[in-house]
């Protein structure tokens, strides 16, 4: 066989990967997806016709000519060529294929995409044996087709992309002229990139073709397609493609109405979130809000200013608001400003030197003090919690705030978080005045 080029116009439909190129004529094209549109929702199957050449070292499988497949019998609720389909088929290839052979057949499945049948794969694998015979899936609802072909395992494997190549193809026209479908017109022009014709130089050998599926049509019970092609309708109905288009706009209402219940019950948890600290909040408030309850009722009973003596015999008064409720605060000559545990809730005072005289009130001197606190080693964080309010809990003031960021190692008073543990300062130092 001679060389022979490859054709330059052409399209391009996918990917091109490696294996066996497919080169499919314009008018094949177009004929056999009018074909298959003919048959509304009823399967069509026809014989795809053409040759294999060697280019570059590669086997390139042309596609040349389609034949409709008639005489075909259904065989357990799947269609089938018959005997008499591959002697229509012979006597159209010596009329307007002169040439040619087999190379392939196709299968129309309306609404079923382009998916390979488990029963048409056995059967294509029993009757098209060749390396280069090939089926072309098509989907006339969808608009969807895909050649399947013999890999190195020997399974039909779907190919990635194939080319529509432009000729004159006279055979092909006489044959669309002489079998038209009803949705078929055949164009008047060739194609819009010139009228070269795809010329194959050389006589390929053209293979007998009843040979090749004597043993599988002579007998439709044979292993060819009857015991194994089973389970497929022939005609399957539009119900069947109305109800897979109700489930899927189905599945769209209820994948709506899950992502708004889901989004409301986000939503719901932020919610709940801020009400939790909010309650949180409420209590620790309550609780000093009881205790501050508690000193004022206290202080109502034990009246409103506490005497208590300094080393000079001044008279001094404490207050509530400024002593804490289990602090007692004594003056010596030795230690000024010491603190003891209170035997009481009540604030009182012991004076250790003197009598508590009337004289007014002075300023204590102006060494330091050192003023002890009864107060826990440490406390956690709980949540709502603020320096202050620890301040206020345990020592009855607010001023204890930089002793106890001091004595953590604090720099900023809001960087506490629940779960934090405290250490609580006892003893403080305060420098008279």
């Amino acid at each position: 066989m001679g060389d022979t080029k490859l054709p330059s116009n052409i399209r391009q439909i996918g990917n091109i990967s490696g294996g066996l190129k497919i080169y499919i004529e314009d008018f094949v094209y177009t004929y056999l997806n009018q074909y298959a549109e003919a048959g509304d929702y009823c399967e069509k199957i026809a014989f795809l016709v053409g040759k294999v050449i060697n280019i570059g070292g590669d086997d390139v499988l042309f596609i040349c000519g389609a034949v409709q497949g008639k005489n075909t019998i259904i065989s357990e609720g799947t269609e089938i060529f018959g005997e008499k389909s591959f002697e229509f088929a012979e006597e159209q290839i010596e009329k307007y294929f002169e040439g040619m052979e087999i190379v392939g057949w196709m299968q129309s499945q309306p609404g079923y995409s382009t998916r390979l049948n488990p029963v048409y794969a056995e059967y294509h694998k029993n009757n098209f044996t060749l390396r280069h015979q090939v089926m072309f899936i098509l989907d006339p609802i969808e608009k969807l087709n895909v050649f399947y072909a013999w890999n190195k395992e020997d399974e039909l494997a779907e190919l990635s992309g194939y080319f529509i190549y432009y000729d004159k193809n006279n055979g092909m026209q006489e044959y669309m002229l002489q079998n038209r479908t009803s949705k078929y017109k055949v164009r008047e022009s060739v194609t819009p990139y010139g009228d070269k014709e795809l010329s194959f130089s050389g006589e390929p050998p053209v293979k007998p073709i009843r040979s090749k599926y004597q043993t599988s049509y002579s007998n439709p019970s044979s292993a060819g397609y009857g015991s194994k092609a089973r389970g497929v309708a022939a005609a399957r109905k539009p119900e069947a493609s109305r109800m897979s288009n109700m489930l899927i706009t189905l599945s769209a209402v209820l994948f709506v109405i899950c992502f708004i219940m889901g989004a409301g019950l986000i939503q719901n948890e932020s919610r709940i979130t801020a009400l939790e600290k909010d309650l949180s909040d409420l209590t620790v408030s309550y609780v000093f809000l009881q205790d501050q309850v508690k000193q004022g009722s206290q202080s109502v009973f034990a009246g409103k200013e506490t005497p208590f003596a300094t080393t000079q015999g001044t008279t001094q008064t404490a207050s509530p608001d400024t002593l804490s409720p289990n602090i007692t605060i004594t003056m010596s000559p030795a230690n000024p400003l010491t603190t003891q545990p209170a035997s009481t809730v009540n604030p009182t005072v012991e004076p250790t030197v003197g009598p508590v005289s009337e004289q007014p009130t002075q300023s204590p001197s102006t060494s330091s003090n050192v003023v002890t606190y009864d107060v826990p080693d440490s406390y956690t964080v709980q949540p709502g919690d603020s320096l202050s309010f620890i301040s206020r809990y345990f020592y009855g003031t607010g001023d204890m705030i930089e002793e106890i960021m001091r004595e953590n190692g604090m720099s900023d008073p809001n960087m506490i978080f629940a779960g934090k543990v405290l250490k609580l300062p006892k003893t403080v130092v305060v420098n008279g005045n």
